[in-house]
């Protein structure tokens, strides 16, 4: 009796633990029913609460939940909270591929609405490793983001190679109207794409690559001919006609005789592109694709 005791313990360990982190969804919330194993940190000044209606604060907040407009949501109340307390939310621990070839990545929806501009504050992501944060949040925001009904999403590839835990900490600005609100967590492990058309799929138009923060300028996804006169590709390559997609740039106005730039503009857990721009020339003339 024992030993198929023990025995179904390593079998509970082998699912929950070795192969649930990737499969089963851990960490995934559109809080619904409950905050689905994530939980209020101790070291903040006040909590995230869960809620069905807009907030309490005027001119600020989620006016309903992303995933279906009339379902529940996560935020922090911003009304009679001192300028600079913080709350944080913290996920279940969560289990990286061990794999090279695969991309962990986190999805989550936020909303930062402040009518007049001037109250609201900050939200940070961070990684937590044995409970200590990182030096730095690997995603921030400060200041209003979206409009009054609007949810906008964020995909993060996310780099460990050891057991980690994310926090969202929002952080109060200047004043009551500082709501902020958090929708529809995913964490998803996928292969890293050998080929990008930018049409679509799972990992979204961008193939799991994502704007740099630290860079001049976006890239820009569009279909058919790019807006410079004479300069751009007339259509895609996938398709070649108005229908397919590229991802195109373009040199910004204010920097027309500058010295030749190398910009890192656009980059992925396994790949980083490089550009040179010359002086008030409006296409590459150097690309480089980095493996790492």
């Amino acid at each position: 009796m024992d030993a198929v005791a023990t025995w179904l313990r390593v079998l509970f360990f082998i699912v929950f633990y070795l192969i649930c982190p990737g499969l089963c969804g851990v960490g995934d919330c559109d809080f619904e029913d409950d905050l689905c194993g994530w939980t209020n940190s101790f070291n903040d000044n006040f909590d995230w609460g869960r809620r069905r209606f807009p907030t309490r604060t005027p001119l600020t907040g989620p006016t309903s939940d992303h995933t279906s407009g009339s379902g529940q949501f996560v935020y922090m109340e911003g009304n009679n909270a001192r300028n600079g307390s913080s709350a944080k939310l913290v996920s279940p621990l969560l289990y990286p591929s061990s794999s090279s070839l695969k991309l962990n990545i986190l999805y989550f929806w936020y909303s930062m609405w402040d009518l007049l501009g001037g109250n609201m504050g900050t939200l940070n992501v961070w990684m937590m490793h044995d409970e200590r944060l990182g030096n730095e949040p690997i995603w921030s925001r400060n200041g209003p983001q979206t409009k009054r009904s609007e949810w906008r999403e964020v995909e993060l590839v996310l780099h460990s190679a050891s057991p980690f835990q994310i926090v969202f900490e929002g952080i109060i600005g200047n004043g009551d109207r500082s709501d902020i609100g958090i929708d529809d967590i995913a964490f998803i492990t996928s292969d890293i794409p050998k080929t990008c058309d930018f049409e679509g799929g799972h990992l979204g138009p961008f193939c799991g690559f994502y704007q740099d923060d630290q860079d001049d300028f976006d890239w820009s996804l569009q279909s058919g001919e790019t807006p410079t006169l004479d300069t751009g590709p007339l259509s895609d390559f996938t398709f070649q006609n108005k229908s397919g997609k590229e991802m195109w740039v373009q040199k910004l106005e204010d920097d027309a005789y500058t010295k030749a730039r190398e910009i890192i503009v656009f980059f992925n857990q396994s790949s980083l592109i490089m550009i040179k721009i010359y002086d008030d020339s409006m296409y590459f003339v150097s690309r480089t694709l980095h493996f790492y």
